[in-house]
């Protein structure tokens, strides 16, 4: 019963199908009943005016001449018709009437006798009739000339008596016959179509009915399955974005209602790319499969995980606030610190989980979510693996978001600028070559060092003809310099984005050509987040740069998270020591340690090493003393606008070596 009535309720496809098909099959029933009407009176109109053809020519024609139309007929000639016309009767017991008409339009003789010597009444088929044709109709009107002691619809035909030699009917023979034989076969031919149409109508059905319903059934079952695709996800099936959406709404009015607060939960596994790349997207996603199972074991049954695409995963917690969210992030990290066994294969899994809660980091699921993915990658960025929601990590505030608007007008109209900071031997104190670094001279705000607005580049797509501007004018500077006679070397910290581009050399090919720089006088520095980020194409894009001779300094280090053994693996030239060492070095014996360890390090693997900070003579001093190469910092030079970069590159190369380590009077 309950198929049944599904199968017949009103959007079914059975219903409508059967709906339509007799609303196809009436239509036609409908058409085809008006042109057999037409056709079976069409075939008694033509046989009546064969009858009344063979009537006249045979019966009535001989008795008479062209003149006695005219000059009007005489008693004997009526009593011949009168005999012909009981004939005739006998021959056809369906005749009605019969007249004889004048081309002028007198009724000179018919069975009526009260009606000889009236005019005919104007008439269509009449005056056809006078050019010589023979004409019907179906009468059914009620005038004058109507045969006395007839009803109903009758069929009446004139046949123009033409006499041989004369061009024109002298007259006309009229007939009338019943009509309802001709009826009576029009419905007899409408019940024959009609048996028709229901027995091919139920023939149809009965046909069709098992397939429309196997197709129905085909058809619903795509529905629900088309629907769960819709809010699901097709690998992992589980809840996808609009179901999260929906299902965190629900829960936020319910929050909004009990007082309960609702935490959102997005983690994404690290370095899963690698896994795709190295094994293929088959094993990721078997994997992606494995972490769904598993993550779904350590969660409440009231619990929603979502796979929002690619590794990337949410958690929705109702009734649950930011420290126990975090309790339950802790234990889904825990949860895949076990090694998924994916074929032969065991895999191990990291992730970076950011947290949201409501009512203070949001009361809507696209805010919740938006900060949540700011946790997230704030937890990625930092290697702590779990991070609470901030507004220091969100780079989605309005005045950001503002920031970044004008940041790409400010890349546009060269509101940028490049300063440059000298780096000298420590051995010789030659200079050694410039470090770019860049400013934003803002309108509103003055110059805006760079640690405001590259992050905000990194995060999005910026950064990339951010990057550009910047060796674009550094060469040219560069081709400036060289014009006056000053030749170096210019050092440019290349974004972890950049690294991840496969394009970015081809960028950096094209800018060389274009200015016709060296790529010897071209030193990119990069950090060590850079290789955390992504190994595995950021070691393939700094191959080609050794390969087109530009140098790569590693800067920051000690600062970062990279293992030793990028040193001996990727292709670098130099290791910068970050100033927060060199700056402690005089009062911390520990700095001082690290900064020796770095020092030997380098030397061993063949590198130079740069100790950034430099402020002082003593650091100079001290620095030169351990071995290390190459010194920057304030005791040199402050970073300086070009023109004044220029002039320390002139005063450089003509001052003479510097021997006597003790005494580096280095200040221009």
């Amino acid at each position: 019963m309950k198929t049944m009535r599904a199968t017949l309720r009103p959007d079914s496809l059975i219903l409508r199908f059967a709906v339509l098909s007799l609303a196809v099959v009436l239509g036609l029933g409908a058409v085809l009943s008006v042109m057999l009407t037409k056709v079976v009176q069409a075939q008694a109109q033509a046989s009546a005016s064969r009858s009344a053809q063979a009537i006249s020519q045979v019966a009535f024609a001989p008795h008479l001449s062209a003149a006695d139309f005219t000059g009007g007929l005489t008693r004997q000639h009526r009593e011949a018709l009168d005999g012909t016309l009981i004939g005739a009767r006998g021959e056809h017991p369906a005749l009605l009437a019969i007249r004889l008409w004048s081309a002028s339009g007198v009724l000179i003789w018919g069975d009526d006798k009260a009606m000889v010597g009236t005019v005919h009444p104007p008439a269509e088929e009449f005056s056809e009739a006078l050019t010589g044709q023979v004409t019907s109709e179906v009468f059914d009107s009620q005038s004058t000339d109507r045969p006395s002691g007839t009803s109903g619809r009758l069929l009446e035909v004139y046949v123009p008596i033409i006499y041989p030699g004369e061009s024109r009917p002298a007259g006309l023979f009229e007939m009338y016959l019943p009509y309802a034989p001709v009826a009576a076969a029009i419905r007899d031919n409408q019940r024959r179509v009609q048996a028709v149409l229901v027995g091919g109508l139920l023939t149809l059905y009965v046909v069709m009915l098992p397939i429309l319903a196997s197709a129905s059934r085909r058809l619903r079952q795509q529905a629900v399955d088309n629907r769960r695709l819709a809010l699901h996800d097709g690998l992992t099936g589980l809840p996808n974005r609009l179901l999260l959406a929906d299902r965190a709404g629900q829960a936020l009015q319910q929050s909004v209602r009990d007082g309960q607060p609702v935490a959102l939960l997005l983690l994404d596994l690290d370095r899963f790319r690698d896994i795709n790349d190295t094994l293929g997207h088959q094993v990721g996603d078997l994997l992606l499969q494995h972490v769904a199972v598993r993550l779904r074991g350590r969660l409440r049954a009231g619990d929603t995980l979502a796979r929002l695409g690619g590794d990337e995963f949410a958690i929705l917690l109702p009734a649950t606030d930011a420290t126990a969210g975090r309790q339950v992030a802790t234990a889904l990290v825990t949860a895949l610190a076990s090694p998924f066994h994916v074929g032969d294969v065991a895999l191990s899994v990291e992730a970076s989980i950011g947290i949201a809660a409501s009512p203070d980091d949001g009361q809507d699921p696209h805010t919740l979510l938006q900060r949540a993915d700011v946790a997230m990658y704030a937890a990625k960025q930092d290697h702590t693996c779990i991070e609470n929601y901030s507004a220091r990590h969100d780079g989605h505030s309005p005045a950001r978001l503002a920031l970044l608007g004008e940041l790409r007008l400010a890349i546009e109209t060269n509101q940028l600028v490049l300063r440059y900071q000298p780096k000298a031997d420590l051995s010789t104190g030659a200079l050694r070559g410039l470090e770019v670094l860049l400013r934003w001279q803002h309108q509103d705000h003055g110059l805006i060092a760079p640690d405001a607005f590259i992050p905000l580049a990194e995060r999005t797509g910026l950064i990339h003809p951010l990057t550009q501007w910047v060796l674009d004018h550094a060469m040219s500077q560069l081709v400036e310099w060289r014009q006056a006679g000053l030749v170096t070397q210019l050092a440019v910290n290349v974004s972890a984005r950049n690294l991840t581009d496969p394009t970015f050399p081809d960028t950096v090919a094209a800018l060389l050509q274009r200015h016709d720089v060296r790529p010897g006088e071209l030193e990119f520095e990069i950090t060590e987040s850079a290789l955390v980020a992504d190994p595995t194409h950021v070691e393939a894009v700094l191959r080609r740069f050794a390969g087109m001779g530009i140098s790569v300094a590693m800067d920051d280090f000690g600062t970062g998270y990279s293992c030793l053994a990028n040193l001996e693996r990727l292709p670098l030239n130099a290791i910068k020591i970050d100033k927060s060492f060199v700056l402690a070095m005089a009062g911390s014996p520990d700095a001082a340690a690290i900064v020796q360890s770095v020092i030997d390090l380098g030397r061993n693997l063949g590198l130079t090493v740069i100790a950034e900070g430099v402020e002082t003579e003593a650091s100079w001093q001290d620095l030169a003393t351990r071995g290390c190469d190459i010194a920057q910092g304030y005791l040199l030079s402050r970073p300086v606008p070009a023109d004044e970069a220029g002039h320390l590159l002139a005063a450089w190369s003509r001052r003479p070596t510097i021997v006597d380590t003790a005494r580096p009077t280095l200040t221009v």
